[in-house]
């Protein structure tokens, strides 16, 4: 009984969040009632223990966000800002752009334009784990991989559908729903991402990428992309140094590295990675 309800709360959120609702009161209205129900049912004791308690079911289960929040947003947050603030500190510097140029350039001799379409695709997906920010991915692909498949001769549309699937599944190290997956299955993050998310992300890229090698060279056939400059209308983005396309990885390697697939006897953390990859 309790597993339809809890599908049923989950059906009408999903409905809720469709219809455009706001999602913040929408999910913290249907935690709440959950709790009541679990309450009423007898699943549960009580919202919270006694010496937590205020007295007051109500005021309980409002009581219960306060502190599961203050509990989690220390930590939580300041990895979230550290993440966030590398992956802008690698776009200023030009060391998001220096590792894109560096792997595009061998895939533009290939002269194969959709072969290289699914191949840019690939790498898309590499790059989204070492920059976890959907945003200033997209933009890093728009100056340098964009052109490059408009000269190959893919259209605009198909060009920009590589792109923005680039981010299809938010995952890595320093992504926030593995961060948050990982805090709340008391799971290293390491653990989470090896043994969870790669395995799905290796075999969704590789679907994704073949379903859009055959799609977009089928809509290029009956729609005849139209001629255009390829750079026309492309923000350009700062290229660092050579040396500088590491930088992007670091995180990564730390991360990894000092874990139970490297040398497991130092611990790491995320914001430690991150700090670490700046010094």
């Amino acid at each position: 009984m309790n597993i339809v309800i809890c599908i049923s709360i989950i059906a009408i959120t999903g409905i809720l969040l469709i219809k455009r609702y706001q999602p913040q009161p929408v999910l913290i209205g249907m935690g709440i009632l959950m709790m009541f129900i679990a309450y009423e049912a007898n699943w549960i004791d009580a919202i919270l223990v006694e010496s937590q308690s205020t007295g007051v079911l109500v005021f309980d289960a409002m009581d219960i966000v306060r502190i599961t929040t203050s509990e989690n947003i220390v930590n939580l947050g300041l990895m979230i800002m550290t993440c966030a603030g590398y992956a802008k500190y690698m776009e200023y510097i030009g060391a998001g752009t220096r590792l894109a140029h560096t792997f595009i350039r061998p895939l533009y001799r290939l002269n194969r334009p959709y072969i290289v379409l699914a191949l840019m695709f690939l790498l898309n997906m590499g790059l989204s784990i070492c920059v976890p920010n959907p945003l200033s991915l997209a933009l890093l692909m728009m100056v340098t991989m964009y052109p490059v498949l408009l000269r190959l001769g893919v259209s605009p549309v198909g060009a920009a559908a590589v792109i923005a699937t680039g981010h299809l599944m938010d995952v890595g190290p320093g992504a926030v729903s593995t961060l948050l997956i990982a805090k709340t299955l008391n799971m290293p993050v390491p653990n989470y991402f090896v043994g969870y998310q790669l395995r799905l992300y290796f075999l969704v890229a590789i679907v994704t990428a073949i379903a859009h090698f055959f799609w977009q060279k089928y809509r290029d056939r009956v729609e005849e992309p139209k001629a255009i400059d390829a750079c026309e209308s492309i923000p350009e983005a700062p290229i660092g140094p050579k040396p500088y396309m590491i930088f992007p990885l670091l995180p990564l390697c730390f991360i990894l590295g000092f874990s139970q697939y490297g040398f497991p006897g130092v611990k790491m953390n995320v914001t430690l990675a991150m700090m670490l990859a700046l010094v």
